[in-house]
């Protein structure tokens, strides 16, 4: 099962410090401190904080990012990491042709509803919090698919 999950968007100040933050605050809720979140930008404003809009969404959902810091996506990251959810389709297609390796571990955020999660950078709050909303159903698909199944695996080995 995925235990490193990375989820990468273009800037790393948008999507994926918001799609990090859902990610582990289903996980700790889940009582699954083990798998590690974080996340990265294909072109990362290295440096820079999550933008005001992602953090305000995110505190209406009672999760803090005000911490985030964006980073550049590394070779090392894609080799270390089980899972790496994007945001766009291009996205998938670009990390495939450059890291050939990590065929088969890159899908889209959206993967289960097949769409995409558009970058809402420059835009109000109002388009952050629609990206928000997206991103919670397809963090939402994603714990349900795989972690759903990871459970009842465990029941299964329980019974034998």
């Amino acid at each position: 099962m995925f235990r490193k999950i990375l989820v990468v968007c273009l800037g790393n100040i948008c999507r994926s410090p918001v799609g990090e933050g859902l990610l582990k605050n289903c996980f700790n809720k889940m009582g699954k401190p083990e798998i590690m979140v974080s996340s990265a930008g294909i072109a990362a404003v290295v440096g820079a904080p999550a933008s005001a809009h992602s953090i305000t969404v995110m505190k209406a959902r009672n999760i803090d990012i005000s911490d985030h810091i964006a980073r550049q996506l590394t070779h090392e990251m894609m080799v270390e990491h089980d899972l790496i959810l994007v945001m766009e389709m291009d996205q998938k297609k670009h990390l495939e042709q450059r890291f050939s390796f990590a065929r088969g571990k890159v899908h889209l955020m959206g993967r289960f509803q097949n769409r995409e999660i558009s970058d809402p950078y420059l835009k109000p709050l109002e388009a952050f919090e629609s990206m928000a909303d997206r991103m919670e159903h397809c963090v939402n698909d994603w714990i349900k698919q795989c972690w759903s199944l990871e459970k009842k695996a465990e029941k299964s080995l329980e019974k034998n």
